[in-house]
């Protein structure tokens, strides 16, 4: 353990206070910037379904190293502080390097259709304990310099909150551009200032010595020796490439950015024509696949119309746009596709999210797919933007919508998500955008669609486009949840086309159930959706959500062959996560607040003790509310991430500062009306950015959000400094450690109950009384809260995970400035949709059949269409009395 630097007096000097300052700041800034690799990481190894737990596990942490602080006792707390700083370097490295190899030598098998709780639950525990030194440590620094300068904690508490505005800045930029390994290393420069700011009293070895470990780490990085995944290909390529899984396969290229680890994989198929490679794309555990397909100018509508389902079917009905739109347009595999069967003849524009998808149309080692040359004619465009944000700006119209499969993007993630997709709003604009007259179409292939055409039906009513129930046609795969494809022609089906339809499905060789038929036939639920039975509320731009996180059918020990449905594993994993931190944070809360038996003054009172409780929980809820709300007006994911959460941990800062300086507030009762008035501008702001403004430049956006945010944000920073000096005034400064401590144990619980509660007002819940429920749990909870101290908790918009908060609105059935009628000339910019331009395959259960494309997938039996009545898995499910009855016996 390095030495301090000791005076005189033989007493370890911290130094000037701009020492302390700056090892505010840079701790600040690292712990914000591992938490958001943390989390981005563990979409990869742990699953998307997962790697939004990096986020209680980092709070946890942080909690653990102040509450280690408060229970010690504390002698010379300054060479403590050197000490620790000086330790920041050699820990995180370690904790990397281990990750990796841990990783590599121990849990290698990665993908989605593993996804056991139980098996996660392992992986989760070791990756944990390997993250939770580099947190505890934060928080124990942090405890420090709060306990050091609690006569000015609102000054330091201005210095965290910059740090980790700029960690909020730093990490998607370095992920995106740079990708992991290079964000990583520059972790670990930071680590190394924090290091060379540190007085000690070897400083020059030291300096030297974590420059040149440093320097190795970089070099061997740069080389692939360390910082590198190695997971079995075969098993991550599994749905994109299964029909050469014995044959041998390599990843080729692979990228990490703020959206997904991005990897090609080539595969040698054995084929004598000279074709003897398969390529796919699989984004993060496999939860998107895009297989890439090669471009053959001589290829005729006859040639594929055997090999491919979603895309014929506007041809088969005897229909040949002339302008096609595909969003999520991956490597362009659907627009290839497309262009075959319009023989060249339509303009075809496809959108992508994920540049590092786009990327992979030029790489060399593609040459022989003939993408380069595909996406060179004029009447190809590929675009890489935010589908929303494309929408937004785009003043065109097409002949035929065609919305394609989005794994990467499922409903249960949020940030540069999909969910905008869902909505109400988002129907509006896909109508908006299809050119008026009787042949335009939209097809959404392979997703969730019951709630489409619950938002669908009342705006073909308010637009006067038709009989609703005559513009419809739904199929999806037997056994499948959220794999169902839809047509919908405003312009109504008919009976020539609704049959066109039905003989291509029951010529497919994959079985496929008709859900809706204008002939007649279907699942009752999607029957009861069609025709305006069904009163289950709207998927709004407020409430984008699909799927509930169901506490009604949580079992705590069921039976592992209920982990096959992903969906249920999702809402299991939540709610065991909700109750698991719940526990740790009232016994973490108990301990801060009764103390040992010794020491009086180290205990916090009562009455602040549930004030930093309650405010933390209610800080995270209010402060996800606000900016879920603004990332869907600033549309680009990395924008919004970068920009939104820097704003509000700056402003955060701000509010702090200005209480230290100021004394603005004297007791919690004064602030906490100002702080509800600037939530509520938040709230009402950002609705009308929403509503009105979605056409704005980006600049024109960042300062429009700054309005919005900054009030709000301004006046919840001022809480914790105001807790922490009323638990000084009170006689208790030994115990500003743990106030710390309980604010971010808070946070742990709160970060979890809110991603249960930000999902309850999904279309699954029907019932109007919950609703008004879920509505009264935020309003009680929208008071002013002391944010946790370094503002985490926000990494979960890097994690892709969904904790964005549904604020309270309206149903919307048409969005403001929407047009009643279809001859519009151009959609409304209040009226786009958020349209994520990335291309995968949701996979929800390794048992469903799931269509790659050409060749299809699921088993090779000629399916017939029939209508099936079958009751929903859900019905069969245990439920909390079975699971009493276990235990019983």
């Amino acid at each position: 353990m390095p030495e301090g630097v000791t005076g005189a007096d033989g007493r370890a000097v911290a130094g000037p206070a701009r020492n302390v300052e700056a090892g505010v700041f840079l701790v600040g800034l690292l712990t914000l910037m591992v938490e958001l690799l943390h989390s981005r990481m563990l979409a990869f190894f742990l699953g998307s379904i997962s790697n939004f737990l990096a986020i209680p596990v980092s709070l946890l942490g942080l909690a653990v190293g102040s509450l280690l602080v408060h229970r010690r006792q504390r002698r010379d707390p300054r060479r403590l502080i050197a000490a620790l700083q000086a330790l920041v370097l050699p820990v995180l490295a370690a904790t990397f390097l281990g990750f990796f190899a841990v990783a590599n030598a121990f849990f290698s098998t990665i993908h989605v259709s593993l996804q056991s709780p139980y098996a996660d639950a392992t992986r989760l525990l070791v990756y944990a304990g390997i993250f939770l030194p580099p947190y505890a440590m934060s928080g124990a620094l942090l405890a420090l310099y709060f306990d050091e300068g609690a006569p000015g904690i609102g000054r330091l508490y201005f210095f965290d909150l910059a740090g980790a505005a700029a960690g909020c800045l730093l990490a998607p930029l370095l992920l995106t551009w740079a990708g992991l390994p290079a964000a990583i290393l520059a972790v670990l420069a930071g680590a190394f200032a924090l290091l060379a700011a540190t007085p000690l009293a070897r400083r020059r070895l030291a300096v030297v010595a974590g420059a040149a470990g440093t320097c190795v780490l970089a070099f061997l990085a740069w080389r692939g020796s360390i910082l590198k995944e190695h997971p079995d290909v075969v098993r991550l390529s599994h749905y994109v490439l299964s029909d050469y899984a014995r044959n041998p396969m390599a990843e080729v290229r692979v990228r990490w950015n703020d959206l997904a680890r991005t990897s090609l994989v080539r595969a040698e198929t054995g084929a004598a024509d000279g074709r003897g490679q398969a390529w796919g794309i699989v984004q993060d555990d496999g939860v998107s696949n895009v297989k890439v397909l090669r471009w053959d100018p001589t290829a005729k509508p006859a040639d594929l119309v055997p090999y491919s389902l979603h895309h014929t079917l506007p041809f088969l009905m005897g229909h040949h746009p002339k302008r096609i739109l595909v969003l999520f347009a991956g490597v362009g595999r659907d627009m290839i596709e497309l262009d075959c069967m319009a023989e060249g003849q339509a303009d075809i524009t496809g959108v992508e999210l994920n540049g590092a998808v786009a990327d992979l149309a030029r790489d060399p080692l593609l040459a022989d797919m003939h993408l380069r040359a595909f996406f060179a004619r004029p009447n190809v465009h590929l675009v890489v933007r935010e589908g929303r944000d494309f929408l937004d700006h785009d003043r065109g119209r097409y002949d035929l919508v065609f919305v394609a499969t989005n794994g990467s993007t499922n409903t249960e993630r949020t940030g540069h998500t999909r969910k905008y997709l869902e909505t109400s709003q988002a129907m509006a604009s896909i109508l908006d955008h299809l050119e008026p007259g009787p042949e335009s179409m939209i097809v959404f292939m392979n997703q969730p669609v019951i709630h489409k055409l619950e938002s669908l039906r009342p705006l073909f009513a308010e637009r006067g486009l038709g009989d609703f129930d005559q513009a419809v046609f739904a199929f999806g795969a037997p056994a499948s949840r959220g794999q169902d494809s839809l047509i919908v022609k405003p312009g109504g089906l008919t009976p020539n086309e609704i049959l066109a339809v039905e003989q291509k499905l029951a010529s497919w060789p994959h079985p496929r159930t008709v859900l809706y038929s204008p002939a007649g036939g279907g699942l009752p639920r999607f029957v009861d959706a069609v025709q305006g039975r069904a009163r289950a509320p709207l998927v709004t731009d407020d409430r984008p959500f699909v799927h509930e996180v169901s506490w009604r059918d949580f079992e705590l020990l069921p039976d592992e062959a209920r982990f096959v449905d992903q969906l249920y594993a999702s809402s299991w994993i939540k709610v065991f996560t909700v109750v698991l931190f719940g526990a740790i944070a009232l016994g973490v809360t108990a301990c801060l607040c009764l103390g040992r038996r010794r020491g009086r003054e180290r205990r916090v009172p009562w009455p602040w003790g549930l004030y930093f409780f309650a405010a933390g929980v209610a800080y995270m809820c209010v402060e996800i509310g606000l900016i879920a709300k603004t990332e869907l007006f600033l549309g680009s994911p990395l924008y919004a991430v970068a920009v939104i959460l820097a704003l509000f941990l700056a402003s955060n800062g701000l509010g702090a500062y200005l209480q230290d300086r100021r004394r603005l507030f004297r007791g919690p009762a004064t602030l906490v009306l100002p702080t509800l008035a600037a939530i509520a501008w938040g709230l009402f702001a950002t609705q009308l950015c929403n509503a009105h403004l979605l056409g704005l430049p980006l600049p024109v956006k960042v300062v429009c959000v700054a309005v919005c945010v900054v009030p709000a944000g301004t006046f919840l920073g001022m809480f914790y400094p105001l807790g922490v000096t009323g638990v000084v005034e009170s006689g208790r400064r030994a115990a500003v450690p743990a106030t710390y401590a309980l604010a971010t144990v808070s946070s742990v619980w709160g970060s979890a109950w809110g991603d249960d509660r930000h999902h309850e007002p999904g279309l699954l819940d029907g019932d109007p009384d919950r609703r008004r429920r879920v509505r009264v749990d935020r309003g009680a909870l929208a008071l002013g809260a002391p944010p946790p101290p370094v503002g985490t908790g926000l990494a979960m918009f890097m994690t892709g995970h969904s904790w964005a908060a549904a604020a309270p609105g309206t149903s919307l059935a048409r969005p403001a400035g929407a047009s009643p009628r279809p001859g519009r000339p151009h959609p409304p910019p209040g009226t786009a949709a958020k349209i994520e331009g990335r291309r995968g395959v949701v996979v929800p259960s390794p048992l469903q059949s799931v269509d790659h494309g050409l060749a299809g997938s699921g088993a090779p039996t000629v399916g017939t269409v029939t209508p099936s009545a079958a009751p929903s898995a859900r019905q069969n499910w245990p439920t909390w009395k079975s699971w009493a009855s276990k235990c019983m016996k």
